[in-house]
């Protein structure tokens, strides 16, 4: 599965819309890949660590990494590009909550400052399950 919400996203969310069981995630975290994140966000994992981020819904109906661009040390290996991201409830293992491609790919070598000044962005239209 290379986009989409995972099930425990969804699940959740549907509690809390139609059961009353409160569904926040106090703080997300940004995981980096370099191809399909796959069911778990676990496959294809950049080295470099979940970055905590928060988000908020512009007036266009675009939700958004808000405050300070992402600014991420860059410590691989060798010269990867980054594809896709998955967004988790927790810094380590915790809930996966769904996987997202980047509209370009990002390439890294080791030592970059990886700055997402132009933040991450999404809209959901017309969704269909």
């Amino acid at each position: 599965m290379a986009i989409g919400p995972s099930n425990w996203l969804i699940n959740s969310q549907w509690d809390a819309a139609l059961t009353g069981i409160p569904f926040v995630v106090n703080q997300p975290y940004v995981q980096f890949h370099s191809a399909d994140p796959g069911s778990g966000g676990t496959s294809n994992i950049i080295a470099i660590d979940r970055q905590a981020a928060f988000f908020e819904r512009d007036t266009d109906g675009h939700w958004r990494t808000a405050g300070a661009p992402l600014e991420v040390s860059v410590d691989v290996g060798t010269d990867v590009t980054i594809t896709h991201i998955s967004i988790h409830d927790a810094f380590s293992a915790g809930n996966w909550m769904i996987n997202m491609v980047g509209n370009q790919p990002i390439l890294v070598v080791n030592g970059d400052l990886l700055t997402l000044s132009d933040r991450i962005q999404w809209t959901v239209t017309d969704w269909v399950s």
